[in-house]
C-alpha cells in the first residue's frame, strides 16, 4: 500500500483519501504532503475511485461488504491479492491492476 500511496502522490493533481489506514502506518516522509493526502474512516466522496490493495485476512469481509457490494467472488480475489496487485472500483465497475518497482 505504501508503494501505491507514494506513486499516486507523485502526480501533482491527485488528491488521495486513505480509508481505514492507521496514521502511524504512513511513512514520516508523507507528513509534509497533507494538502494531497487525508486519512479518513468517513463516507466516500461522490465519484471516488477506490483502490483496494493486499490486506490482512481479518479485513477482507469488511472491505468486501463496504466496497465490493458483498460480492463473494470479488472478496475471494481481494483475499488473494499479492503486494503488487490491487482492485480498482470506479464508476460502478471493477478492474484488476498490478505494478512492480522496476
Amino acid at each position: 500500500m505504501r508503494a501505491a500511496l507514494l506513486a499516486a502522490l507523485q502526480m501533482a493533481d491527485v488528491r488521495l483519501i486513505a480509508y481505514g489506514l492507521p496514521g502511524k502506518a504512513l511513512p514520516e516522509s508523507l507528513a509534509d504532503r497533507q494538502e494531497q493526502l487525508v486519512v479518513s474512516n468517513g463516507a466516500l466522496l461522490p465519484g471516488s475511485t477506490v483502490v483496494l490493495t493486499a490486506c490482512h485476512a481479518t479485513s477482507v469481509a469488511a472491505l468486501t461488504s463496504r466496497f465490493l457490494a458483498g460480492d463473494a467472488r470479488l472478496g475471494e480475489n481481494l483475499a488473494l491479492l499479492r503486494q503488487i496487485e490491487g482492485i480498482v472500483v470506479a464508476a460502478g465497475g471493477t478492474c484488476f491492476v498490478s505494478w512492480n518497482g522496476r
